[in-house]
């Protein structure tokens, strides 16, 4: 991570059971992803700002849903406060007023699964 991007690569982006990072015939490391079994990361600090969400080398249309973590996202009475803050296409550009730890998942649009090398953020200037 630098100040201006984080990369996720695939043996991270395994919020769930069902996404295991392997090595795919031509010996990259992904994580496969569905639209019924997306890939993510939970609780990924991310600092204030306006960010371009994209994965490396992706062709296929995909989502992104990015929502406050459920341990960052608790009011001062302890209610939980989920706010999905941005649920698109991608590429796609996210404004965090904010900063703090956040759940991102990626899934394709369409039926099957497709393979996820890296999910990667990056500032873009205001």
């Amino acid at each position: 991570q630098r100040d201006n991007e984080i990369s996720i690569p695939a043996f991270l982006l395994n919020a769930t059971d069902s996404t295991v990072a392997y090595l795919n015939s031509a010996s990259d490391l992904v994580v496969a992803a569905a639209s019924t079994k997306p890939a993510g990361i939970e609780n990924l600090e991310v600092p204030a700002g306006r960010w371009r969400v994209q994965v490396e080398g992706q062709t296929e249309p995909l989502r992104v849903r990015i929502s406050r973590s459920r341990l960052a996202s608790t009011n001062d009475a302890g209610v939980a406060a989920d706010r999905i803050l941005l649920d698109t296409r991608m590429p796609a550009v996210l404004e965090l007023a904010q900063g703090g730890a956040l759940t991102i998942q990626v899934f394709p649009e369409t039926e099957g699964a497709i393979e996820l090398k890296q999910l990667q953020l990056t500032r873009v200037d205001e």
